[in-house]
């Protein structure tokens, strides 16, 4: 038996979809005014006219209230928490500012520079949570001394954590070998060797190690995958319950850091997790097993960020070849490389002439980079579609920008942060 759910690649979740007007993403601050689009109280296409595209659109209310109902929903258990965002998943200096702002939640970092980066925004350092791999001298010297929390994800950075700073709380990042994400692509833990975390048959290894160095072991941390929902929950459960097993033998144990992963609906099929039963859960397994005063510590990326933020491109070309009918944009994976790199289809829906979709229409949605890879969506159910028109990529804050690049000398999108 496999201890890794792997959820199929994104193009074969989706069913045949039937005629619908049915617009299961629309929501207070997202929706259709007549034919024209508005995100955050303003129309799309005037903003893609007035400040150009492609254009990356961000919500600061919705990013402040994705950190809300996720706080909100751990403080219900009754159980010390505390939330980190990925910064990873969005390092755009405003949404930084507003997870700050929300005075809600912590910064998670998986670098030096994404520290530095953190600090010059304002967080504090008790208020910083590392954790990351192949870790260099040159990053300890960076990192080890600035009072920041510290997750260890190897026996060799524990030794260089130790030559250079013995003596400092630490945790340990853990791989429970129960892994759960949206594609393989995705998923950090399972029967499948990865080079994330310690694994159980050198554990007492590093603790010795830690004693070593005089490091007081505080905390045990994972990160099992990323963009699972509700169907990945139970298995992402048994990871929590496997990571205890480890918790349970450190005697200066004061938190649980479960890590990120969970995901936001691409599609009308998808099922969200349900907040209250992820945080009752956890809650649940931690307080019986570990004490009710232990801290339960999370750090999403994607939830907090995903569905703030669309990405607006402008339709370059419109033409049949080889039977398909493609509408080439002026955007690719250079500027939001989700769907060639994790193989997940994000929807797209017409910035000015909605909100009806057609059935008859079956369009394949491409970028502007020269590479085979560079596709958004074989099978883009749109109303008719023309050169100049503007597109919009739902759920398009998470691993965009922060992964861009300049391929092609192709040009990433421009941010734009609206309140």
């Amino acid at each position: 038996m496999t201890n890794t759910l792997v959820v199929p690649d994104a193009r074969t979740l989706r069913p045949e979809r039937p005629v619908s007007t049915d617009l299961w993403w629309q929501r207070e601050r997202l929706h259709y005014r007549g034919h024209d689009l508005w995100f955050a109280e303003r129309c799309v296409r005037e903003l893609a006219e007035n400040h150009g595209a492609p254009l990356l659109v961000y919500d600061r209310r919705r990013i402040q209230a994705n950190i809300g109902r996720l706080a909100a929903a751990l403080a219900g258990t009754g159980q010390p928490h505390r939330v980190y965002f990925a910064t990873k998943s969005n390092r755009f200096g405003p949404v930084l500012d507003a997870v700050r702002d929300s005075r809600r939640c912590g910064i998670d970092c998986a670098s030096p520079g994404e520290v530095e980066l953190a600090l010059a925004h304002g967080f504090r350092p008790e208020h910083i949570s590392f954790t990351a791999s192949a870790v260099s001298d040159a990053d300890i010297e960076r990192i080890g001394g600035l009072g920041i929390r510290i997750n260890v994800d190897s026996i060799s950075m524990l030794h260089k954590l130790g030559r250079r700073f013995p003596g400092r709380r630490i945790g340990l990042r853990i791989n429970p070998q129960i892994g759960v994400g949206l594609s393989g692509n995705l998923t950090y833990a399972g029967s499948r060797p990865s080079k994330f975390g310690i694994y159980a048959d050198r554990f007492h290894e590093a603790l010795d190690v830690a004693r070593g160095y005089g490091f007081i072991v505080e905390g045990v941390h994972m990160h099992v995958g990323s963009g699972w929902l509700a169907r990945g929950l139970e298995t992402f459960l048994r990871a929590v319950r496997r990571l205890a097993d480890f918790a349970e033998q450190l005697p200066d144990l004061a938190y649980v850091n479960v890590g990120g992963g969970i995901g936001v609906p691409h599609a009308a099929t998808d099922q969200p997790v349900d907040l209250d039963l992820y945080a009752s859960a956890i809650a649940e397994v931690v307080r019986e097993r570990l004490g009710d005063h232990i801290e339960i510590c999370c750090e999403p990326g994607d939830y907090i960020i995903n569905d703030s933020s669309i990405l607006v491109a402008q339709v370059t070309m419109v033409e049949e070849k080889g039977g398909e009918t493609f509408v080439g944009l002026n955007v690719g994976f250079n500027a939001h490389p989700q769907a060639a790199h994790y193989g997940f289809v994000q929807e797209i829906i017409h910035a000015h002439r909605g909100p009806a979709r057609s059935d008859d229409n079956h369009y394949f949605v491409v970028g502007n980079i020269n590479e085979v890879i560079d596709n958004f969506d074989e099978d883009a159910r749109l109303p008719d579609v023309q050169e100049g028109d503007f597109l919009v990529m739902l759920n398009a804050g998470g691993y965009g920008s922060s992964m861009a690049s300049f391929h092609c000398m192709r040009q990433p999108a421009r941010e734009l942060m609206l309140d």
